[in-house]
């Protein structure tokens, strides 16, 4: 998941067990194979949404639209879920 300035729908940080859970509770296994970064990395999401997680050492996540991105902030806020970055850090053009 490559991320740009362009891009206004993509965030990245450090989740807890309780994120954990509500990705996946929350968001269907998809059927991707796991790819190895720094470590397994297991894919949920939809069709609109992409977020992979790396063993609790790392959350990115990717959406087409600002609403998808904004309810997945929303499900992980009681979580404890601690963002690094994201695409509202990055100013907006024009």
């Amino acid at each position: 998941m490559k991320a740009s300035v362009a891009d206004r729908c993509w965030g990245k940080g450090r989740p807890t067990e309780a994120t954990v859970r509500a990705v996946e509770s929350g968001h269907r296994r998809l059927p991707y194979s796991e790819c190895s970064c720094t470590g397994p990395v297991r894919f949920n999401g939809h069709r609109d949404l992409l977020a992979g997680l790396a063993d609790g050492e790392g959350l990115w996540v990717a959406a087409r639209r600002e609403s998808e991105f904004r309810e997945f902030r929303r499900l992980l806020e009681p979580t404890g879920m601690s963002w690094e970055a994201g695409s509202d850090d990055w100013p907006r053009d024009g």
